[in-house]
């Protein structure tokens, strides 16, 4: 299950009033379907609010994952934005934001996409029109401008500046989301600014103490 998708649920949880959103940690499960990140539950928590978000074991139904349990029901195959939209507005009696759902739709598509410049047009379209949204739309515009900033990371052609830019942007949206300072850390060392990832290392740490001894490694290294 890809963070957009998480961000949706999250989002979702945060309007709706449900409950507990239970996301499938299975070991097994994490390794079959792909774009499941490890950090998943700590994402979770990182992009809502008033809204309990918990890891659990197998959920027993593996072949038909990936797999969320909400209030008691298990929710199978929660592997696009509009699949975890329908799920929510069918069984939950939900309703989603059209631009939220659509910001989601095209961050998936840029996932997906194999070239630089499809995936900076698409997340650039997806922060332009959150940008002129208020209030749910932060932590959305963060995960944009995150995934933006990552592509000078995987991309030789990418701006460096524009990336740190993005996600000094992101930090000041969501200051919880862990992967903003991972990729800030990550920057910063390439521009050699060794200062400042160390900094950024260590609110990752903070954010995300599942991965404090890699965050140890790396400063190792650096230092």
């Amino acid at each position: 299950m890809s963070n957009v998708i998480i961000l949706l649920f999250c989002f979702i949880a945060g309007v709706s009033g449900l409950n507990t959103i239970q996301v499938c940690q299975n070991k097994n499960c994490c390794r079959r379907f792909t774009g499941k990140a490890a950090d998943l539950v700590q994402t979770l928590r990182q992009i809502t609010t008033g809204y309990e978000i918990e890891s659990t074991g197998c959920l027993s139904q593996c072949d038909n994952g990936p797999n969320i349990c909400i209030d008691g029901t298990v929710e199978n195959g929660i592997d696009s934005a509009a699949v975890a939209a329908a799920v929510l507005e069918i069984n939950k009696d939900t309703t989603i934001h059209p631009t939220f759902l659509a910001a989601c739709q095209v961050m998936e598509k840029a996932e997906r996409a194999t070239s630089l410049a499809e995936k900076e047009r698409n997340l650039s379209s997806v922060i332009s029109a959150l940008m002129k949204l208020e209030g749910e739309s932060k932590k959305c515009l963060a995960q944009a401008l995150v995934m933006r900033a990552h592509l000078a990371l995987d991309y030789r052609d990418a701006s460096l500046e524009q990336a740190r830019d993005d996600a000094h942007s992101a930090s000041r949206l969501d200051p919880q989301h862990a992967t903003v300072w991972r990729v800030l850390a990550d920057v910063e060392m390439k521009l050699g600014n060794s200062s400042q990832a160390i900094e950024a290392l260590h609110k990752w740490a903070k954010y995300q103490p599942k991965f404090v001894t890699k965050v140890n490694q790396e400063l190792q290294r650096i230092s």
